[in-house]
Order: C-alpha cells, then structure tokens, then sequence
C-alpha cells in the first residue's frame, strides 16, 4: 500500500511539471529506505536537497535529522504555477537550513557496562589440606567403573579431563552407553533407554572451602546453623563420617539410575535403588 501511494505521489509530481530525474532521485530514496538501506537513501534525499529541492529538504529533516521519527511523510506537490499570457521564470525557495542532531541508530544505545572488582585469586589456603594416599585412591576410583551397578561407567566418564572436566555434549550418557563427548552412544546389554536431563558440569575448583551449594537444584548443602551438617533428600549423612560438602556430592551419582547405578533387574545396586533401600550395610551405598 506505501508503495503505491509513493508511485501515485511521483506521478502526480511528474505531471504538474515536476522534474522526472529529481522524481527518479526521489523514487530511490524511498526504495532505499523500504529496504533499511538507511546510507542509499540518505544519499539520495541529499542530492535532491542540494538541487534546491524543498520536499527533499523538509524529509532530510523528519527522517534523517529529527529524533524520533519513524517514516517521512508523503511527498507534497509544489503548487500549480499561474496562468500568465508569459511564462515567468519559476522560483525555487531555497531550503530551510538543516538542524543537525545527533545521528539516529537502528539499534539501541549501549549502556555504559558497570565494571565490577573481580574476586580475589584462589591459593592453597582455600582448599583442604590433600591427604596423598587417600588422593591416590580417589584418583584410581575417579577412572575405574567399579563403582558403577553395570561396572560400565566411571566418574571419568562424565567428568573426563579432555573434555573440560564435563561431558562434551547438552544431555549426557551415563550406564548402558559407550564412547565419550559427542561420539557416546547406547551399546550393549543394558543400552541406555534414555538420556541424562542435564549436562555433566565441570569440576574445576568444586573443593574450595567457599562451595556451600552443590548440584544443579542445590539438593545438597552445608547448613548454615550447623556447619558439620550437609542437608541432602537422603536426610542426615552423619554416620558415613564424610568431611566435606564434596565428598557427600560424590555418593549421589552412585545411586542415580540414568547415570552410574542403572535399572532394576540389572544389578543389586540398582535394585536396592528401586527399593529405596539406600543406607545401612545392606543399602546402595554399602553395595
């Protein structure tokens, strides 16, 4: 519909005497504008505005100069010239001077970003004291599948150092699957039915004494009131005598079907799972 009010707006122009080129000029620039050619149009509007033309003066100055303004207005007609036995010399007013102002964007001004003091460095002191042979014993089991129900999956397995200490992909494959990252996929007897509704996180600086927070829902946590207690579904975790948030964290990917402990039927871990039977000697944990 603007396209041919602007083309009926030419004609008209074009048939009271108005210049064909200057219509032509003006014909682009709308073409232009319609396109979000912003610079073409411009160009076009100016040299028409140079020729001494006054529309083109007056929508340099609504669209282009004017904050605010979304679309020129239609182009307006010069008046029809007198009848007279001889033809004057038409006499064109010189264009209004133009008001510069600050030039328009298409996007929104960028705020000025708050800059904000970064945290101070991590140093040894923000960590436990490392206790080597229980280190090297956690590094062993980090990489073995044992602990896993199938014996399929390690904690490497989500959790690998080529990988950024994460996965590699949105939705992980824990027990039933084989491969790592993106090449991971179902095998075997117990093949994944289903993947992980999360990504593996990585673990980079997880044992800070800071961490108080643990798990994507924060199912896990230090309680605030008595710092030796860890909050967790499972309820108190006193008598497994763990000492950090992050040693608790590790019991729960044990006993997560999707991720280490699989389904029922596949394995007594997994069918002490299905059966909640999760503490006491007889329970996941134990097994």
């Amino acid at each position: 519909m603007r396209s041919g009010i602007i083309f009926s707006g030419l004609t008209f122009l074009a048939i009271a005497g108005f210049d064909p080129l200057a219509a032509q000029s003006l014909n682009q620039g709308y073409a232009a504008m319609d396109r979000g050619d912003f610079y073409a149009a411009f160009s076009a509007m100016r040299r028409l505005e140079q020729a001494g033309d006054p529309n083109a003066a007056r929508m340099l100055e609504e669209v282009f100069l004017t904050p605010g303004t979304a679309a020129p207005s239609p182009p307006v007609a010069p008046p029809a010239p007198s009848p007279s036995p001889a033809a004057a010399p038409r006499v064109v007013a010189p264009a209004p001077p133009i008001r510069m102002a600050p030039a328009q964007s298409p996007r929104p001004q960028m705020r000025a970003a708050r800059v904000r003091p970064l945290p101070p460095p991590l140093t040894d002191a923000d960590f436990r004291e490392i206790d080597a042979p229980l280190a090297a014993i956690g590094h062993l089991l980090f990489f073995d599948p044992i602990l896993s129900g199938n014996r399929d999956t390690s904690c490497a397995t989500c959790h690998h150092p080529r990988l950024g200490s994460g996965d590699g992909v949105s939705l992980g494959l824990g027990t039933g699957a084989s491969g790592l990252g993106d090449a991971r996929q179902p095998a075997g007897p117990h093949a994944a039915s289903q993947r992980i509704p999360r990504n593996a996180p990585g673990l980079w600086n997880l044992g800070a004494r800071e961490i108080h927070t643990l798990f994507h829902d924060g199912r896990l946590e230090i309680d605030p009131a008595q710092p030796d207690i860890r909050l967790s579904p499972q309820g108190p975790l006193g008598y497994l005598q763990l000492d950090s948030i992050l040693a608790a964290q590790v019991l729960f990917p044990l006993i997560a079907v999707e991720e280490m402990s699989g389904r029922r039927g596949e394995n007594p871990v997994a069918d002490a799972v299905h059966d909640e039977r999760i503490h006491g000697d007889d329970g996941a944990w134990a097994l």
